[in-house]
């Protein structure tokens, strides 16, 4: 049920994506103005998101359910990073490969996704899954898009997105609720990441010049490995390693990992690498194609980890 749920809403996003490559062919906008909308999701929508996630009733239960959050996607990161570089070699995988594996688009995605199906009162659990990502995304991910780049702890958790989840979870442990005109800001806010994220990435495939995107072979291994082989190895994992642990919502938390986990690869991979002077190009393909099989590949994750 939940997978067809889930089918329904990607379409929604999709038909969301559908205008922004519109809006580009109609030539009202250009495919890089995509930009713009990408710092006003990375910088003011998902941080009002971050923060609103935690305005919920402090209970015990929610606290367990966010620690197991928690700990599933420090589980799910281990797993993506010991496939990665246990592949890297091999595979002679370089840094846009090795970021378009281990980072997704989480954030994006998900948070509109996980309010279409469940609810925004589960939005609390996939915070949890983006906090940790953002963690790693701007010290490992930083350091590995810009080599040379050492890691400041500072820098790191001076991040807007690191600090609004850190100031969400103060309110939520202190018990603070935000009220009146603030609260509908935050909230009105947090509605748009869905809208805005998807048609961002419509714009980003209307400037896809497809007739090269599939000359470069290897673009079909790296999507096979982020879409199919890691979601399945997780699916593994969680049904493993979690089977003795029962508390209440469990087998939703750790969908909601899941759907993180099998998300599309992470649409800051190519910003990163247009700054810091790696193949953007091929990036941004990554990121599109990816982004185009989660319509298939998610749903059916999901239907076998309901199995």
């Amino acid at each position: 049920m939940i997978s067809w749920l889930l089918f329904k809403e990607i379409v929604v996003l999709f038909i969301m994506m559908g205008m922004g490559w519109l809006i580009v062919k109609l030539k009202f906008l250009k495919s890089e103005d995509s930009r713009i909308l990408s710092v006003v999701c990375l910088y003011l929508i998902v941080p009002c998101m971050q923060i609103e996630a935690f305005q919920i009733h402090f209970s015990d239960q929610i606290l367990r359910g966010f620690l197991l959050a928690l700990l599933s996607a420090c589980v799910m990161h281990a797993l993506l990073f010991a496939g990665t570089y246990g592949i890297s070699r091999p595979l002679k995988l370089n840094r846009v490969e090795r970021g378009s594996l281990i980072y997704t688009n989480a954030g994006n995605l998900i948070v509109p996704l996980v309010t279409a199906v469940l609810g925004r009162q589960w939005i609390i659990y996939a915070s949890g899954f983006m906090f940790v990502q953002a963690l790693l995304l701007w010290s490992h991910g930083k350091m590995m898009m810009q080599p040379g780049e050492k890691i400041s702890i500072k820098k790191v958790l001076l991040n807007i997105n690191i600090l609004a989840t850190l100031l969400g979870a103060f309110f939520f442990f202190s018990r603070i609720e935000i009220h009146g005109i603030p609260s509908s800001v935050l909230y009105d806010v947090s509605q748009m990441l869905g809208p805005v994220s998807m048609i961002s990435i419509g714009m980003v495939i209307a400037g896809v010049k497809w007739s090269q995107m599939f000359k470069n072979k290897r673009i079909f291994m790296i999507i096979a490995i982020r879409m199919v082989a890691f979601p399945l190895l997780a699916i593994l994992i969680l049904k493993l390693l979690f089977s003795q642990v029962h508390i209440a919502n469990q087998s939703k938390i750790l969908l909601i990992s899941l759907l993180a986990m099998a998300a599309p690869s992470g649409a800051t991979i190519p910003q990163m690498a247009q700054i810091y002077g790696g193949d953007a190009d091929y990036a941004g393909m990554i990121n599109v194609v990816t982004t185009l099989c989660c319509i298939v590949t998610m749903p059916i994750m999901i239907y076998i980890y309901q199995l």
